[in-house]
């Protein structure tokens, strides 16, 4: 298993299940487990956070019985996964499932076929996966676009007008 993914792993688990503050539990991490790309670490860790509410629109989608059934420790790799194939174009989309399930099988135990069978799901329809209609759902095209919370782009569209607020999303991204 790849050090610098399971200091990601571990630095966003932390983050999930016990509300650590990221910069500091990140650089906890990157000093324990002394990864050999800490850029790459520190990387994946804020994509992950920065995008969170798009990947998990994502793994919705993905999966059948929707995420509130899926385990923290899935999610985290799942959200991992589907970061390193939509937004590092330096990681190959193999790669990324390879080493998703790798650490699947050490940290999710029998949960790795569900982990391959979602990435490689997404690698099949992720160009098919549509964003919800921005003329028919604006504060959930918005949110869901650059991973804001709605009822901040709600607040935003009612103080500053839809142009405006969308503006600011893109600048505040």
């Amino acid at each position: 298993m790849d050090i610098n993914r399971k200091t990601s792993y571990l630095t966003l688990l932390e983050i999930e299940k016990n509300g650590a503050y990221s910069n500091i539990e990140l650089n906890n991490q990157i000093n324990k487990n002394e990864p050999n790309s800490p850029a790459f670490v520190r990387e994946l860790v804020y994509g992950v956070l920065e995008n969170k509410i798009y990947l998990d629109y994502i793994l919705d989608i993905l999966i059948p019985s929707g995420l509130r059934q899926v385990k923290t420790s899935d999610i985290t790799i799942l959200r991992m996964g589907i970061y390193q194939i939509a937004f590092m174009n330096s990681v190959p989309e193999y790669a990324a499932v390879n080493e998703s399930v790798s650490m699947a099988k050490k940290f999710c135990k029998g949960r790795d076929g569900f982990i391959n069978g979602v990435l490689r799901g997404y690698i099949k329809k992720k160009d098919t996966i549509k964003l919800p209609k921005k003329d028919e759902d604006l504060v959930g095209y918005l949110s869901i676009k650059y991973s804001f919370l709605p009822w901040i782009v709600e607040l935003w569209i009612s103080q500053y007008g839809a142009e405006d607020a969308e503006k600011i999303i893109i600048i505040m991204g």
